[in-house]
């Protein structure tokens, strides 16, 4: 005869529980019964200590026989993530030398959408360069592996290719918005590109071959009327070849301005009359010669 060890200890945890409220339901009943308080209150004491007693068996019922099991039974795995720092801080004391990169805008942008999933950030995939931007590309040069983009940080003002006050919120009016990026091992010839979306869907792009330093920092200004910087979360990613290399995001609050049109007065030409000259005759005197 095989005797299941942990089928007996639940029956015996359970008959113990049920017995410890049985007990405990009669004392409570004894002492609501007893007029004595003296008599009353250890009936009481003995009641609650049940009730307890009873609960702190239900709850190592539950974690031997049901959280424990499922918990086996669950295969643990470790999952690696990739983290983008958007903090704007610089630890570097020297100055880097900055580039300026020229805005490369399309008259009419390719039609794609972002690949992340903005209503899940934790478990938004390596973003992926849309299909598209691939047959923009004119460089043939494959990347260094140890390329590296980060401290990517954003702001509304320049100066002296420094950013103004960065920060990662920002309210309308905005007319351009300036980003400084770090940037290492970089060759000279491959393709970079940068990729604007607000509340995952496209905006604009930039691609361009590499023509820098190999380390340093670049800058980018994406620049549009004012009425067009909608509020919403913008998010501008950054590739090396197709392989992303970092991103950052920023939320802008507040409506943008809208500007009514001023009517252009219109000049109309006034006809003026003309004095046509009324002719007068004068009357010239007839002298009549008489006889002498």
């Amino acid at each position: 005869m095989v005797i299941n060890l942990s089928h007996s200890v639940g029956v015996i945890l359970v008959l113990l529980m049920v017995s410890c409220l049985i007990i405990g339901l009669r004392s409570l009943q004894r002492s609501r019964s007893t007029i004595n308080y003296q008599h009353r209150l250890p009936a009481l004491r003995l009641a609650r200590q049940l009730f307890i007693f009873s609960g702190l068996i239900a709850t190592l019922s539950i974690y031997v026989f049901i959280l424990k099991p499922i918990k086996a039974a669950v295969p643990q795995e470790v999952s690696s993530l990739w983290f983008v720092s958007n903090t704007p801080t610089i630890t570097s004391t020297s100055t880097p030398s900055f580039r300026p990169t020229a805005l490369v805008t399309s008259s009419k942008p390719p039609e794609f959408a972002n690949t992340s999933d903005p209503s899940n950030p934790g478990l938004t995939p390596t973003p992926i360069l849309p299909i598209p931007l691939l047959a923009r590309f004119t460089s043939t040069i494959t990347p260094d592996p140890n390329t590296k983009i980060d401290n990517v940080r954003f702001s509304t003002e320049l100066k002296n290719n420094q950013l103004v006050a960065p920060g990662v919120r920002f309210r309308n009016p905005v007319r351009s918005m300036y980003v400084i990026y770090s940037f290492s091992h970089m060759k000279t010839g491959v393709q970079w590109t940068a990729v604007w979306y607000r509340d995952g869907e496209y905006l604009d792009y930039e691609t361009k071959t590499w023509n820098l330093d190999e380390s340093g920092a670049g800058i980018i200004e994406y620049e549009q009327d004012v009425d067009k910087w909608l509020p919403g979360v913008y998010e501008l990613q950054i590739f090396v070849g197709d392989q992303w290399k970092a991103s950052g995001s920023f939320t802008l609050a507040g409506d943008p301005p809208t500007f009514t049109p001023t009517p252009t007065p219109t000049i109309t030409n006034t006809v003026e009359p003309t004095i046509t000259p009324t002719v007068t005759s004068t009357k010239i005197p007839i002298i009549l010669s008489t006889p002498l």
